[in-house]
Order: C-alpha cells, then sequence, then structure tokens
C-alpha cells in the first residue's frame, strides 16, 4: 500500500520583524499576503505569503531570541543543525538571478553549476539573513522529476528552458 501524496505546504520562519520580513518577501520575491493573525495574548503575530502553491509563514514572537551560533555562508552553511534553506525551483535561473540583483537581494554565495545533482543553483538572503536556494533542474533530469512525481499523485509542470 503505498501512502497518500503529500507535498510541502509551507515553510516558517521566525523574524524579529514581521513587517519588515513581511515587506521584503512582498517587493523582493513578488510574494502576495494571503492574510494576517495578532494574538496579543500570547505575544504572538502570524502572516502567510503565498506565490504559486507555496506559502511562507512569518512569525513574530516577543521575546523570540536568535540562534547563539550564527549559521555559515554556502558552503559552510550546515554548521548548524536543523533547516539550513528554503529552496525554490525555477526556470530561468539566470534571469531570476539578475532580477533579484537588480532589487538589491544580497548573494550568498556565487551561482554553482552541478550536473552530478542535475542541477544549477544560487544562493541568496532574506532580510534576516536565512538562506533562500533558488534551483533550475538540467534538461536531462526534466524527464526523470516528471516520473518521480507523476508516480506520487501529483502533477508535475515544470518547463525547461
Amino acid at each position: 500500500r503505498l501512502m497518500i501524496p503529500f507535498k510541502l505546504f509551507y515553510a516558517t520562519s521566525s523574524t524579529p520583524d514581521i513587517d519588515r520580513a513581511a515587506a521584503w518577501y512582498k517587493e523582493k520575491l513578488e510574494f502576495e499576503q494571503l492574510f494576517r493573525f495578532d494574538f496579543p495574548e500570547f505575544g504572538t503575530s502570524i502572516i502567510h505569503l503565498g506565490k504559486h502553491d507555496f506559502r511562507i509563514e512569518l512569525i513574530q514572537q516577543k521575546d523570540s531570541v536568535s540562534c547563539p551560533i550564527p549559521q555559515g555562508t554556502p558552503p559552510g552553511h550546515t554548521n548548524v543543525q536543523g533547516l539550513t534553506q528554503i529552496c525554490f525551483m525555477v526556470e530561468d535561473l539566470d534571469q531570476l538571478i539578475a532580477d533579484l540583483e537588480a532589487k538589491g537581494v544580497e548573494k550568498a554565495w556565487e551561482k554553482r553549476e552541478n550536473p552530478a545533482f542535475g542541477v544549477d543553483f544560487q544562493f541568496f538572503k532574506d532580510c534576516d539573513g536565512r538562506l533562500l536556494q533558488f534551483v533550475q533542474l538540467r534538461t536531462d533530469v526534466v524527464e526523470q522529476m516528471k516520473e518521480l512525481v507523476q508516480k506520487s499523485g501529483f502533477h508535475f509542470s515544470y518547463q525547461s528552458v
């Protein structure tokens, strides 16, 4: 028996300034604000931002603290255990890099090509210094990905460039 299909719905990022973070994602990555909830009794604010079929949940929690050990930059970004980045798949990595550079988004590493993994990728940082990775599938990998995703019960809609 196969497990029921599932896919990533959203990633959560705790931030010291939810309004600044929401504005950054809307301006730089063109996310749309879906909703905001404030829970003053808990000292918590939550904003969901969406783009295509993915969401980012921003949370500002009263008295939250930064990680005492700073995360390294690629390739040393896995120096702290836990989730290390949010990765987005794009159809034209070079165009995305040009767009984000024009918007002043900070690069965390230069563009890398990884034929062994079948991807090219680029790391940027958000306004809180969190890593965002953008990946473009290489043409030879697209068909393999389509097969894997379709076996999972989801529709694969990536267009190679």
